[in-house]
């Protein structure tokens, strides 16, 4: 079992930043962009600063993370 569940249908992009920082990465915020390094400074994605998360964009922003070690399972 993940330590990290999600339904990405329901997921707001202030969850996503909250979700990066549980999975241990470096959080870089900027007015409209948040980036997300790993702890050895290595680019992972971008989370925008916008209130409503478009479903195919949670899904590459998840797999990002999953793909740079984040144990999360999301569908």
């Amino acid at each position: 079992m993940s330590l990290h569940t999600i339904n990405t249908k329901n997921w707001s992009y202030d969850e996503l930043h909250k979700l990066a920082l549980k999975c241990g990465f470096i959080i870089f915020d900027g007015k409209k962009h948040i980036k997300v390094k790993t702890i050895s400074d290595k680019f992972i994605t971008i989370i925008p600063r916008s209130t409503k998360a478009k479903r195919g964009t949670v899904l590459g922003i998840v797999k990002a993370l999953v793909d740079h070690g984040a144990d999360i399972e999301y569908n």
